[in-house]
């Protein structure tokens, strides 16, 4: 999230993918699959930033899908992988029954085979907080509100016990956006507010980056935080 710190929004609001030939890394078969062209800045400006996710994963081009072995990554992870990941990963695929079987399906589809997949070699809970958030997003967009619902409960479990643990002292201003999101999109919203609130009273401090970037990202938290409350409240806030 550091990357954001000082991008400015863009004049034009489009992004373009182009077509590539991939080899699947389990199975060796090419596939056609689509590659990000560009974008600019002004993604982080879209609405799922109240979610705290942003493009490209609110686009099923991201996920890929292998057509003979239904290996399914998102894209940046799809050929990236160790020696030990990919031989776990090859020697489960033949007994998952994963739901999507080629790079088309819809992205609930394929989001369900990847989490599948992921669980294979034990991602970090940070990983399966936006996990989930990718998945409710997804669902809501594909008209189911109570899978998405689901989904979005799962990544405040998550984020709530993050919360918990000391090392994580340092991101409990960002920590917290990220459970008044899904409170709010859970219909909590009382409760959203309160961590809305608490989180605009802490400041953002990783000790393993400079203090430029720290009051950065701890400044784009404070606008989301604050933005995220004038559209629960429907108020404009002074402080914004």
């Amino acid at each position: 999230m550091i990357v954001l710190v000082g991008l400015t929004v863009g004049t034009v609001s489009a992004t373009t993918w182009f077509e590539r030939k991939t080899k699947c890394p389990i199975c060796g078969t090419t596939n056609k699959l689509q590659a990000i062209g560009s974008y600019g800045s002004y993604i982080y400006s879209w609405p799922e930033k109240f979610e705290y996710i942003y493009w490209p994963v609110t686009d099923s081009y991201c996920l890929y899908t292998c057509k003979k072995c239904k290996y399914s990554a998102f894209m940046w992870d799809f050929s990236e992988m160790g020696k030990d990941t990919l031989k776990i990963i090859k020697n489960a695929l033949p007994e998952l029954k994963l739901p999507a079987s080629k790079y088309s399906d819809k992205m609930t589809k394929k989001l369900e085979s990847a989490e599948l997949i992921y669980k294979l070699y034990n991602q970090s809970p940070d990983f399966w907080c936006r996990f989930y958030r990718i998945k409710g997003y997804h669902y809501e967009r594909e008209g189911n509100i109570e899978q998405a619902k689901i989904e979005r409960l799962k990544a405040l479990a998550i984020a709530d016990s993050l919360l918990l643990v000391p090392d994580n002292d340092y991101k409990r201003k960002e920590l917290l956006f990220i459970t008044s999101s899904m409170k709010h999109f859970t219909n909590q919203d009382n409760e959203s507010i309160k961590d809305i609130d608490l989180a605009l009273s802490l400041t953002y401090n990783d000790p393993n980056i400079d203090l430029e970037e720290n009051n950065g990202f701890d400044s784009y938290l404070t606008r989301l935080l604050n933005e995220l409350k004038m559209k629960i409240t429907g108020e404009d806030d002074a402080s914004r």
